[in-house]
């Protein structure tokens, strides 16, 4: 018996493919992504930004939402300063829901983000820089520092949404629609080879319904 992986493939018409493989290894990211240019936007998986930094012409994108949570795991431990932070990820996510509210075309997206979202996007930023080098936070290890560090390792992946209206915030729609795996986990636990494995993906990538993310 052996562990495997379901790497979920998501495109621009909310179509998704599950890929089976028996590592987490970047070889299978390679093999998934030949050819693909444009923008990926993924979790924090170090995989991922590996291979995007290879490839030219591929720019990465990056999980707000996944970012937000390093700041929710340091609320025990320093909760006015990582509320602080999720503030500031929590503004965007009301910018988003001005836009989807108004039903804003492309061109207007790419406005109101550039403006309202940037400014939000550069607070946060500086907020970021102010605290990183704080001695308490690094001589105690706080966990809010490992949060501002791993925004700010991933700035320019995480600002790409704000040149680009068709990139969301985060990956929640994958996350949402990668739930039939889990859920059914017990009628295929056990696939008996990687071959049958193989074929659940294609079976659930069949009975996916575009759209219902």
């Amino acid at each position: 018996m052996k562990t495997g992986y379901f790497w979920p493939l998501f495109g621009d018409n909310n179509e998704l493919y599950f890929s089976f493989a028996s590592t987490r290894a970047t070889q299978h990211i390679e093999t998934l992504l030949n050819g693909f240019k444009g923008t990926l936007l993924t979790n924090g998986y170090a995989a991922y930004e590996k291979y995007c930094a290879s490839v030219e012409g591929l720019t990465h994108a990056q999980c707000w939402a996944h970012t937000q949570r390093y700041f929710e795991k340091a609320l025990e431990d320093e909760p006015a300063l990582a509320q602080q932070g999720m503030d500031y990820i929590a503004a965007l996510y009301s910018h988003e829901q001005v836009m989807n509210d108004q039903q804003m075309d492309a061109r207007r997206q790419l406005a109101y983000r550039g403006h309202h979202s940037k400014q939000v996007v550069d607070a946060f930023y500086r907020w970021c820089l102010a605290h990183v080098k704080r001695p308490d936070l690094i001589a105690t290890k706080n966990p809010v520092l490992v949060a501002i560090n791993y925004a700010l390792k991933r700035k320019q992946a995480l600002e790409v949404f704000l040149a680009d209206p068709g990139v969301p915030l985060d990956t929640n729609h994958v996350e949402r629609a990668l739930r039939i795996i889990p859920m059914g986990r017990k009628n295929w636990l056990f696939c008996w080879n990687e071959v049958g494995a193989h074929d659940v993906g294609i079976i659930q990538t069949l009975l996916f319904p575009a759209g219902m993310a």
